[in-house]
């Protein structure tokens, strides 16, 4: 959407003269503001689609446990607003469809082999990975990127506790939100999650480098 773009043009303008930063800087504070302004809108239109659909808890679960993941773990940025907000919206109005019914279906044992299967594939998409950053905000600093890669890893343990202790209490649901979760906090960070993001922006797909 055009007016998000430009009201993070001006954030980031204005911003910039007034500390006398770069231009480099300004593209930084520039991508800070679209994903600021941009979620602010992209969570008014998925609460009120999930509410419409009657997904509104099961998608704002799967919401927490895949920021929980994904703000440390980073992942792929989408250029175009309007093609991230619809797909991220056919992916989580799916997710809360999923963890809605097939959730309370699953035995606790099913849910159990679940959260492990997604723990462990997690833990090596995080280690080869992980932190994920993008052209507008590169993540140099060898130091800070060992120090995320190890927060990461550390959420995704503090993640399988907290889903393992829902399965016992039978809070299937909740449960199976963690494990869809995780699962697109992943993929997204993943070489098949650029390749298919590059996909839908029109871009030529690049290999997602071993960090």
């Amino acid at each position: 959407m055009r007016f998000i773009d430009a009201w993070s043009y001006k954030c980031a303008d204005f911003l910039t003269k007034q500390l006398n930063e770069s231009h480099q800087q300004k593209r930084i504070y520039y991508y800070g503001f679209q994903i600021m302004i941009g979620g602010i809108v992209k969570a008014i239109i998925f609460l009120v689609v999930s509410y419409i659909t009657g997904v509104l808890i099961p998608v704002i679960a799967t919401l927490l446990f895949f920021g929980f993941i994904r703000t440390v773990a980073g992942g792929y940025h989408m250029d175009k607003f309007d093609k991230c907000l619809v797909t991220s919206l056919i992916l989580f109005i799916g997710a809360g469809f999923i963890t809605k019914y097939a959730g309370p279906q699953l035995s606790t044992l099913v849910l159990s082999i679940l959260t492990v299967a997604d723990f462990f594939m997690a833990l090596f998409v995080l280690i080869k990975y992980a932190p994920s950053d993008t052209p507008y905000k590169p993540i140099v600093n060898p130091v800070k990127r060992k120090r995320l890669k190890i927060i990461s890893i550390v959420n995704l343990c503090i993640w399988v506790v907290v889903n393992f202790l829902l399965i016992y209490n039978e809070q299937k649901m909740f449960a199976m939100a963690g494990i869809v979760g995780v699962l697109l906090a992943l993929f997204i960070v993943s070489p098949a999650g650029y390749a298919f993001f590059d996909t839908i922006s029109g871009k030529r797909s690049v290999k997602h480098q071993k960090q």
